[in-house]
């Protein structure tokens, strides 16, 4: 949900040169419409890379389960509610899966990076997004927390400059891509002759799928 300020609003996000959003405003470089397809190109570019965390994570316990039909793990995994339940049953897998071996504790140091990483997709997904055409280029479309929330965690100024814009969203996106290459080398160091057992597997760009074979 987008909150507007002043007389800006939804209906006027028009490429007309009379519009206050068609309109190259003095010492910026952005249109408001250009911004905002910035903003939630940039919005959803996040989230789709916070997407390639959880395939990591279910491919890590596919393995660690290791059934005879892939889709009994894949049934429990996706049946569980809420990603930080798929993150603990993964946990409670892999130290089953890897017990005693020296891989344990890079993976204690990815469950602790990916359990506080998935905060701030929590803050992609519930946050809101407040449109102020005052503010400064890359920051006149900002997602804060719980607006209308007289508890919120963001003191101050009612209209503050706070919150992620642009910049930030591009930085969170690369963070959670980093996050989800990190967990594809896990799993595909700890498939070689591991408890993944044998055969090929899948390392997930955030792109798309790329098939790989293990080497022995």
């Amino acid at each position: 949900m987008t909150f507007f300020t002043g007389k800006y609003r939804a209906d006027r996000l028009t490429n007309s040169a009379e519009g206050i959003v068609g309109t190259k405003r003095k010492g910026t470089q952005m249109t408001l419409d250009e911004e905002r397809s910035a903003f939630f190109a940039a919005f959803g570019e996040a989230l789709d890379a916070w997407t390639s965390v959880e395939v990591h994570l279910y491919l890590i316990f596919l393995g660690c389960v290791s059934p005879a039909d892939h889709r009994v793990a894949a049934a429990i995994y996706y049946a569980t509610e809420g990603f930080r339940i798929k993150l603990n049953i993964t946990d409670a897998a892999i130290k089953v899966a890897l017990e005693g071996r020296s891989e344990l504790a890079e993976w204690e140091k990815l469950y602790i990076d990916v359990r506080e990483k998935s905060g701030k997709r929590n803050e992609l997904a519930h946050h809101e997004v407040l449109a102020d055409q005052k503010r400064a280029e890359g920051k006149r479309f900002l997602l804060i927390d719980s607006l209308l929330n007289p508890l919120r965690k963001r003191k101050g100024k009612f209209l503050a400059p706070e919150g992620l814009g642009i910049k930030e969203l591009k930085e969170r996106c690369k963070v959670f891509t980093a996050l989800a290459h990190r967990l594809g080398d896990f799993h595909m160091t700890c498939g070689k002759g591991g408890p993944y057992g044998e055969g090929g597997g899948y390392y997930i760009e955030p792109r798309g799928f790329l098939p790989v074979k293990h080497q022995p």
